[in-house]
């Protein structure tokens, strides 16, 4: 996302987020809907290995991150329809990126703060890619060899945290699946174990050779 830089007739972009109700909380800009909070997570791209890992944009901090020029460049447009910050009801088409580069920011973002929705995030995406299914989203993220710095550290972290039935990713993706409640029945260890194996087959197709 590209700022503009703020001069003396426009507010800077800390005070339009907080005009619009978000307040910098924990590092990051936050807003509370109800019980829902909004986070909102500003990055910038680092495009060299020896690049700054952050940066001031107007009067923001910016998190610096390898792989987000290829979030950019590779990417859908989707039509969306719902209500803005001043509560109007818009219909507005936004850009996502596509599976290969959002894997590469997704494993990042595990390897670095090992939350369970970050893999749950990465492994659906691949599980349910609707542009033909696993082997062809497992084609677009091999793709960013070469092409996207992610790349390589996405894959070490993918290598390390899903060896196997008993390391830390599968055993995340199979807690968020079920709220965090451990399984106390036959029937629901057998669930468990089953998205277990829907993260290890997710993680073997990306690391086959």
């Amino acid at each position: 996302v590209a700022l503009a830089l703020s001069s003396g007739m426009y507010d800077t972009t800390s005070k339009r987020l907080a005009g619009a109700g978000f307040i910098w909380k924990d590092k990051r800009f936050q807003k509370q809907f109800g019980k829902t909070v909004l986070y909102l997570d500003l990055l910038t791209d680092r495009p060299l290995k020896d690049s700054p890992d952050s940066a001031m944009v107007d009067d923001v901090p910016v998190s610096a991150v390898y792989g987000v020029q290829r979030a950019i460049e590779e990417f859908r447009e989707v039509k969306i329809t719902g209500h803005d910050l001043y509560k109007a009801t818009v219909t507005e088409r936004v850009k996502v990126c596509e599976v290969g580069p959002f894997a590469c920011l997704k494993l990042q973002a595990y390897g670095s703060r090992h939350q369970s929705k970050d893999v749950f995030d990465f492994i659906r995406a691949i599980r349910d890619y609707d542009r033909g299914g696993p082997s062809e989203a497992s084609r677009l993220v091999r793709a960013e060899r070469g092409r996207n710095l992610a790349y390589d550290i996405a894959i070490k972290i993918l290598a390390d945290h899903f060896a196997g039935p008993e390391s830390k990713g599968p055993a995340q993706y199979a807690d968020f699946c079920v709220g965090g409640v451990q399984p106390q029945t036959q029937d629901g260890r057998f669930i468990q174990s089953q998205r277990i194996n829907e993260a290890l087959d997710v993680a073997q197709l990306l690391l086959r050779p």
